[in-house]
């Protein structure tokens, strides 16, 4: 079963995300980001309903469904 979702950039930009079903990853996602924003996946913090996204957890345990929107959030580190 295909959905699509959005994630808002940092730039404020709609991203349209098609996915083959709940059990994709977050981590998954991020890599579909890299590919098409440039962002290296470790950069990227996804954000639903004010929770950030763990890489490992399913798109159907952190609640994202088609039409769903979520944030994206670049993680800058601290440090040289």
């Amino acid at each position: 079963m295909t959905f699509t979702f959005s994630v808002i950039s940092t730039t404020g930009q709609r991203i349209s995300i098609s996915v083959l079903g709940p059990d994709n990853t977050v981590g998954e996602i991020k890599a579909k980001l890299e590919e098409t924003e440039g962002i290296p996946q470790k950069m990227i913090m996804l954000v639903h309903s004010g929770r950030k996204l763990e890489d490992n957890a399913t798109l159907e345990e952190c609640n994202i469904h088609a039409g769903v929107t979520i944030n994206m959030v670049l993680a800058l580190r601290a440090g040289f």
